[in-house]
């Protein structure tokens, strides 16, 4: 008697859930249909999304590929579903001057992503995922900076040239052997950049520096995983760590200490007077200028 009690009490559960599920379904169905009405005035797919996931699986065989062919049938400007989220893509050079120089204000805004909040930190900072307002202050002040340093103008050709000279010697040192040269290229990029960030290059046989190299390019790597995460929302919660999340947010707080915040704390200890011979100093610089004045800023001191 108690297992036929027992098997109906589950048989009722399990019919209940089963209610409870459709139910869910249904609302999410409706909801998907409400909200995924494209707006009447973007411009046009090139092709018909599937249901939920949108345009990628037409990606199977190759992103650019695809890109490509759609530009060549569709145009420099057509939109596109990637997953839920409407996109707009652009391409070619005019467009795109078009689109960031002339209306800048416009598109000033960005969406929100799984790498703009990847530390866990306050979002909508720093220059390359900020949005709107903020997005407007840190782009002004970084381009008043980098053209203050010579950019467009032959003192960052200087640097440039510098490092590929660096460059080459570091190769002929290697007396035509065969060689895993990505790694070499990659600390001869990241010399240059950081001879404007932090005012300085480094040796190639620096193992601080080619640490920090190496897991920058880690890094990358596990962006490849994590960028569906902006697209499909839903696969974090997925139990585990199948698309090495975790780790990605681990590698990204260390190389934010380990060379970020070092050289920036670096920069307030011994630049008191913050001259402005790197990218942090005159940073640094302008957020203390406009809090003299009393004047209101989105500068968050890096």
């Amino acid at each position: 008697m108690e297992s036929e009690t027992s098997w109906t009490v589950n048989a009722m559960t399990s019919q209940v859930l089963t209610y409870v599920a459709l139910f869910l379904s249904m609302v999410a169905l409706v909801k998907y249909l409400l909200t995924s009405r494209p707006p009447a005035n973007i411009p046009p797919f090139p092709a018909k999304p599937y249901f939920f996931l949108g345009h990628l699986p037409y990606f199977r065989n190759g992103v650019r590929e695809k890109l490509a062919e759609w530009s060549d049938s569709s145009g420099d400007m057509f939109s596109l579903y990637l997953g839920r989220d409407l996109t707009v893509i652009l391409n070619g050079f005019d467009i795109f001057h078009h689109a960031f120089v002339k209306h800048a204000d416009t598109l000033s805004d960005r969406p929100a992503s799984f790498a703009a909040n990847l530390g866990g930190e306050e979002p909508n900072r720093g220059i390359v995922f900020a949005s709107g307002p903020v997005w407007k202050e840190q782009r002004t002040v970084a381009l008043h900076i980098l053209r203050s340093f010579g950019m467009g103008k032959n003192v960052l050709a200087s640097k440039i040239s510098e490092e590929v000279s660096a460059y080459l010697n570091k190769l002929s040192e290697l007396n035509a052997e065969p060689t895993e040269v990505r790694a070499l290229t990659r600390t001869a990029v990241s010399n240059v950049i950081c001879s404007i960030i932090v005012g300085k290059r480094f040796d190639y046989d620096d193992d601080y520096f080619v640490d920090f190299v190496k897991k920058m390019a880690e890094l990358f790597r596990l962006s490849q995983r994590t960028s569906l995460f902006s697209l499909l929302p839903w696969l974090r919660f997925l139990p585990g760590d199948l698309f090495k999340a975790k780790e990605r947010i681990a590698l990204y707080r260390h190389v934010k200490d380990f060379f970020c915040r070092h050289y920036i704390e670096k920069t307030k200890r011994e630049d008191a007077e913050l001259n402005s011979e790197n990218f942090i100093s005159a940073y640094l610089q302008e957020k203390r200028r406009l809090e003299k004045q009393g004047q209101a800023t989105t500068l968050d001191g890096i």
